[in-house]
Formats: C-alpha cells, structure tokens, sequence
C-alpha cells in the first residue's frame, strides 16, 4: 500500500519569500520547518481536494485567497519510522502580505516563517541528524531534504 500526500508552499511574489511551518513541540519532529500545508489525500480523494483541506485545517486559509495553484513536483519516498513508501505531490501557490499575515496556527503549527532565498542556505536537511528520532527538537532550521529541494526548486523558478 502506497500512502500519497500533498504538500504546499505558499509564495510571495512581490517579496520573493516562501511561507514556511514550524511543528509543534508536542508534535513528532517538533521544530521540524514543513511546506505550508502537508497531509494526506484521503481515499477515492483528490489532490486538489486535500490541498483546500490542509490549508484551512492547518493554516485557516481559505483556498479562494491562493492564486496560481500548480503541482509543481511529486517523488516517492519511504517514511524514517515505518518503512511505508510515500508518494508526495508537491503544489505551489502565491499569496499577498495580507493574506499570510492572516496565517493561524493550528495543533500542529507553532508558527509561520517567511524564508527568502538567501535564507535558504541556513536551511539544514534532515540527514544532517541521522540519529535524530521523532521526539529530537530541531533548534536550528531544519527541513525534510525532499522538502528542502522542492523549496531550492521554488526559489529557482521565482528568479
């Protein structure tokens, strides 16, 4: 069984940033920078379905105030802790100031970051903490490599 996901990340085109979450602390991966919006697509679900989903469970965003919505990405992987190959579709949207200044973190998102290009770089991948487990608190900004690829993808096509 293949489990397909969806990941979103916001852009800002007039700033150039990229809107980032931060896991919770309770959260497994806590402090853990994710896409935007992540999540699974439900069964006899779609992609665009899940999308509108997550974004408002975990941003309180409507999808009416995303423009430019495109799948920009997808790739399989398997999960660190059970071994479940994951098929992830990587999607992109952009937003104005205003609308994610109205971003509200949710049960599994502490906070919202605008990342620029140049910040990029102090993005830490994942494997850089091999022995990292579920509960291991990310000080430093750290992302999933997959995810921080797509984000390096992102910046690419901003330019």
């Amino acid at each position: 069984m293949v489990r397909k996901t969806i990941s979103l990340f916001l852009y800002l085109p007039k700033t150039n940033e990229v809107v980032l979450s931060r896991r919770r602390e309770d959260q497994s991966y806590p402090g853990l920078l994710q896409p935007t919006a992540h999540g699974d697509i439900e069964e006899g679900g779609t992609e665009e379905a899940a999308v509108a989903r997550e974004l408002k469970e975990e941003t309180g965003l409507d999808i009416d105030r995303v423009e430019g919505l495109r799948r920009i990405s997808s790739r399989s992987s398997l999960t660190i802790t059970s071994k479940t190959p994951v098929y992830t579709f990587y999607w992109i949207g952009a937003i104005d100031g205003r609308s994610a200044n109205m971003l509200k973190t949710t049960p599994e998102v502490s906070e919202f970051h605008r990342i620029t290009q140049e910040q990029y770089g102090q993005i830490r991948k994942f494997s850089h903490y091999r022995d990292a487990g579920k509960s291991f608190v990310f000080q430093e900004p750290t992302m999933f490599d997959d995810d921080r690829e797509v984000l390096e993808k992102i910046f690419e096509i901003g330019n």
